[in-house]
C-alpha cells in the first residue's frame, strides 16, 4: 500500500512537550503554528540530525490518558515539558488541519534524536513507535489504526542526568 502522507512525530524526549493547561480544550489555530513548528525543528537541528525535509501541512495532536491524580488528558505540543509518568501508555493521535482530501493512510513514527543523551546521541534513531494504516475519522479527526503496529510503543525514558531532549 502506498502511503501518500507521512506524519512524523519527532522529539519524543520526556521533557520536550507542552502540557496543556487543565482548562484548555483546544489547541490554538493551526495557522499560528505550522511555520513556527517548522522553524523550531530547523532551529533545533532536528531536520538536519535526522536527515529529513520537514514541510508540515497539518498538526498532529498527541494525547495521553491522564495518569493517576490528573483529571484531564495530557496533550503533547512542540516546546515545553512532559514528565515520564505521562508517557507510559501509547498515546492517541488527532489530526489538526489536514486538507480534506487527505484522510489516510498515514504512517506515524516516533523517534528521539537525542537518545540516550544530547551530548552522545549514539541511538539517535531510536524508535518509540512505528504504526501504519492510520486514517482520519471524519467526525472526530482522531487517527485510527487498522492494523497492528510495525513497532509497538516503547515509552521514552531518558537518563535522569540527561539534558532536555528535542
Amino acid at each position: 500500500m502506498r502511503y501518500y502522507n507521512l506524519l512524523l512525530l519527532l522529539s519524543m524526549g520526556l521533557r520536550t512537550a507542552y502540557v496543556a493547561n487543565a482548562d484548555q480544550d483546544e489547541i490554538p489555530e493551526i495557522s499560528q503554528y505550522l511555520s513556527s513548528v517548522k522553524a523550531s525543528f530547523d532551529d533545533a537541528g532536528i531536520t538536519e540530525t535526522l536527515g529529513i525535509e520537514f514541510s508540515p501541512v497539518a498538526l498532529l495532536d498527541v494525547i495521553w490518558a491522564p495518569p493517576e491524580g490528573v483529571s484531564r488528558p495530557i496533550r503533547f505540543y512542540p516546546g515545553g515539558h512532559l514528565t515520564d509518568n505521562y508517557t507510559i501508555p501509547l498515546p492517541a493521535f488527532k489530526s489538526i488541519g489536514p486538507p480534506d482530501t487527505q484522510k489516510g493512510p498515514f504512517l506515524i513514527i516516533a523517534v528521539d534524536p537525542d537518545a540516550p543523551t544530547p551530548e552522545a546521541p549514539i541511538w539517535k534513531s531510536i524508535r518509540h513507535f512505528i504504526g501504519a494504516n492510520f486514517y482520519v475519522d471524519s467526525d472526530s479527526s482522531m487517527l485510527t489504526n487498522r492494523t497492528k503496529a510495525i513497532s509497538e510503543w516503547i515509552r521514552p525514558s531518558p537518563r535522569p542526568e540527561s539534558r532536555e531532549h528535542r
